[in-house]
């Protein structure tokens, strides 16, 4: 492995120091003291702060094209995240302060770092601390600051970032006001791109959005991650990666779906029919949908489709999917997949069958949505237009056992550390887990095609089970362990592969039923 130097410096109350790597003392000897924090006007913090990582690899990755992240607070919430999705694509570095464009030390510094190394892409958020500037030194300075980044990184593609919303509605206007001018600067200068992280953020629930009324909450700080990335590969050179509509996306979030099968044959005690059955004998005198759903709901699906002339399957009509779960298609195309398979022992209601059993269901489950694929789940209401008695208890008993997995996550209170890679818990105390449930993010595609699942055993990293793809959602059972650190580690993958959140589960023992 070869090594990585990190140059990082602060500033705090005008007194240079150094913070988690080498010093650079003497480079600037004036930078320090050129605005002494009881002269400093327009300012949002009591104190001064600024910190520089300058990322030079030895290794394999000294090649890799560099970006370069600049911005304030906000950005300090979402660089960790974005040099985890540029993994293997770009090495990140950073340049966040409490200045904006409008205070003499955000360019003395930028003018000083700037010369640190050759960027691809400098990605620039630098607006919410302009407020107390009047909009016509904003203008200017913002435009004198990415003059100067364009005469100093010539070649470096640049993306100015519109700011963030505030909570406050009144000053949010003001930020409003501060996009506005950015935008006209931005077109007057010719920057390479513009990324709305204003939009981006928005884009999240309002109660999902702020911690503290200006700075994101985890959801929207995963949205400025996604954004800030986006707006940077193009820039790379790196070819874009199919991905998933957000229609495609949702269905994978509703895990289950149905489809009622009702039509003549359901009737006329017919596997097919050959258009000889008379539409007479097609009375059901019950016919009631609500009930339908209603029994279907128990089992936690909400999406229901409704054919009168059963196609034939495509599959096997097991429920379970591969053990390697592909979206992308040989054509190149995004597809979600379906796992297919009847509650009873056929698509269309024959009353010598029975609902299979819960056992067998769950096993279904785990087989397709556990490996991050949409079951859906073949219902046959009876000759009177019901779902028959055994089967709404069957649904019941399935969507409580479903629900109750999913309720429960033994990670929720832990502390998350996160490597490239690498997805790491620690507990407050040992406890028994017996499955994982893993999502990968897949805003860049699907990347992993290999991980394992680990547990701290005595100070040694002992693997619980390994297994094949991700994607939207991949659970693991396996035989129980107990510890206090767990972490889940991608062994193959193409770039860029990034860990959604994993969730630690105690799967109880299945009643014979």
């Amino acid at each position: 492995m070869g090594k990585s130097f990190v140059v990082a410096m602060c500033v705090v109350a005008g007194l240079a120091c150094s913070a988690g790597g080498a010093v650079v003392s003497n480079a600037r000897p004036d930078l320090a003291m050129t605005h002494p924090i009881s002269e400093r006007k327009g300012s949002h913090e009591n104190q001064d702060w600024f910190e520089f990582r300058g990322f030079h690899y030895t290794d394999e990755k000294k090649d890799l094209p560099r970006v370069l992240l600049i911005g304030d607070s906000i950005s300090g919430g979402y660089r960790t995240g974005v040099q985890e999705r540029l993994e293997g694509m770009a090495n990140v570095s950073w340049f966040t302060a409490c200045y904006c464009v409008t205070t003499p030390n955000f360019m003395l510094l930028l003018d000083l770092y700037l010369d640190d190394a050759d960027y691809a892409v400098i990605h620039i958020n630098n607006g919410l601390h302009s407020f107390g500037a009047d909009s016509m030194t904003y203008e200017t300075k913002l435009g004198e600051a990415l003059r100067l980044i364009r005469r100093k990184q010539p070649a470096a593609k640049i993306v100015w970032a519109r700011s963030t919303p505030v909570a406050d509605e009144g000053r949010n206007r003001r930020v409003e006001e501060l996009n506005a001018i950015a935008d006209r600067v931005a077109k007057e200068t010719d920057v390479d791109g513009t990324d709305d992280l204003y939009a981006a953020m928005m884009s999240v629930p309002a109660d999902r959005r702020w911690s503290d009324g200006c700075h994101p909450k985890p959801d929207a700080r995963r949205a400025l991650v996604t954004s800030v990335a986006r707006s940077i590969l193009p820039h790379l050179g790196v070819a874009p990666s199919v991905t998933p509509t957000k229609d495609q996306l949702e269905r994978l979030e509703e895990g289950i779906m149905a489809t009622v099968h009702f039509e003549l044959n359901a009737v006329s005690d017919k596997k097919h029919g050959y258009g000889d059955t008379s539409p007479s004998v097609f009375n059901p005198a019950k016919l009631e949908t609500n009930q339908w759903a209603e029994a279907l709901s128990a089992a936690g699906i909400r999406h229901i489709d409704v054919v009168t002339n059963s196609a034939v399957c495509a599959g096997n009509e097991s429920g379970c999917a591969p053990i390697a779960v592909n979206y992308v298609t040989k054509r190149g195309c995004w597809e979600t997949p379906e796992c297919c398979t009847p509650l009873r022992k056929g698509l269309l209601w024959r009353e010598k069958d029975e609902p299979k059993s819960l056992s067998h269901l769950i096993d279904v489950y785990f087989s397709s949505v556990g490996r991050g694929c949409v079951l859906n789940l073949g219902i046959a209401p009876n000759n009177e237009g019901l779902v028959g008695a055994d089967d709404v208890r069957r649904l019941r008993e399935f969507g409580d056992y479903i629900k109750k997995f999913n309720a429960v996550d033994l990670a929720e209170d832990a502390t998350v550390w996160r490597f490239p890679g690498i997805y790491q818990i620690d507990l407050p105390a040992p406890t028994p887990v017996n499955a994982v449930d893993v999502k990968e993010d897949l805003t860049f595609g699907q990347k992993a095609s290999a991980w394992k699942f680990e547990y701290d055993r005595d100070g040694v990293w002992t693997t619980a089970i390994e297994s094949a793809t991700i994607g939207y959602r991949r659970i693991e059972r396996f035989a129980e362990v107990t510890s206090r650190r767990f972490r889940v580690v991608v062994t193959e993958s193409d770039p860029g592969v990034y860990i959604d959140s994993v969730a630690l589960r105690h799967v109880d023992e299945v009643p014979v039923k």
